[in-house]
């Protein structure tokens, strides 16, 4: 099922924790030490991460525009809780007990599951299109930017393989960096940033960028200032693009729908 691109991150986050979870339903005694290791590494990397970015960003903007007491909602959060609370007993556990691992492997399939299929599709029919690309330029943050007591002073290597969506970020106490990679096509919808004047940078790949009306060219080399309050839409040309957003650091991203944008479904 093709998501929007709102969710597309998400969703490939969740082949990885099918993927983890099968590993844990197949997990023995022989195998149970490796497949701990796998699990600590995902969620270390990306678990953790995905379950603050539905927390913080999807679930609220969903409750928006439906009942926040949802019991759907309701049951995530509660798996999400349930989750975590196992990854963190499996450290106490005995390593060769692997009912455990079973365990989290079926709950982890259950609950990815449960969100592909009912969550993500009423997300999609009841947000608005400048909405959820206001969810896109949210889960930015909240899914890439390192903590401030990170070592921001060691080089980042930008030329690694560039994935899909936000794929790297850092942050200091005044500045935020994110990279984004877009596939041909794909980008970032139509919206509006009141907060922070935006600075692009152009890693690689080609595209445009259209902001308040006036369209731009984008490639390799190029950068472009746009300023809060500007309206803007971003897309990847025939060769995908690959761009550097950094602004100065705020609180949550609290982005406004364009005002009078016809809606439009899917990537700009």
């Amino acid at each position: 099922m093709k998501r929007s691109s709102a969710l597309a991150s998400l969703s490939r986050d969740h082949r990885q924790a099918l993927f983890i979870s099968h590993k844990l339903r197949k997990a023995c005694p022989e195998t149970a030490d490796r497949v701990r290791i796998d699990l600590r590494a995902y969620w270390d990397e990306h678990g953790g991460t995905h379950f603050r970015a539905e927390e913080e960003v999807l679930f609220p903007a969903y409750a928006a525009r439906a009942d926040p007491y949802d019991p759907l909602l309701a049951r995530l959060l509660c798996d999400h809780v349930a989750i975590r609370h196992r990854i963190q007993a499996l450290d106490h556990d005995s390593p060769q007990h692997s009912a455990a691992l079973h365990e989290l492997g079926r709950l982890i399939n259950q609950h990815v599951r449960l969100e592909e299929r009912e969550l993500f599709p009423l997300i999609e029919a009841a947000l608005p299109d400048p909405e959820l690309a206001a969810v896109v330029s949210a889960l930015e943050q909240t899914t890439t930017t390192t903590s401030v007591t990170d070592d921001v002073n060691t080089p980042a290597d930008l030329d690694r393989p560039p994935g899909v969506g936000p794929v790297w970020g850092m942050a200091s106490e005044d500045l935020n960096a994110t990279m984004l990679c877009w596939d041909p096509g794909d980008g970032v919808a139509e919206h509006v940033n009141d907060e922070r004047d935006v600075l692009i940078i152009v890693i690689g790949g080609t595209g445009t960028v259209v902001v308040d009306g006036r369209e731009h060219a984008l490639r390799s080399h190029h950068a472009l200032l746009i300023e809060k309050g500007a309206r803007r839409r971003i897309s990847a040309g025939a060769t995908g693009l690959r761009y550097a957003s950094v602004h100065q650091r705020r609180g949550p991203l609290e982005i406004s729908t364009a005002p009078d944008v016809p809606p439009t479904r899917g990537p700009v």
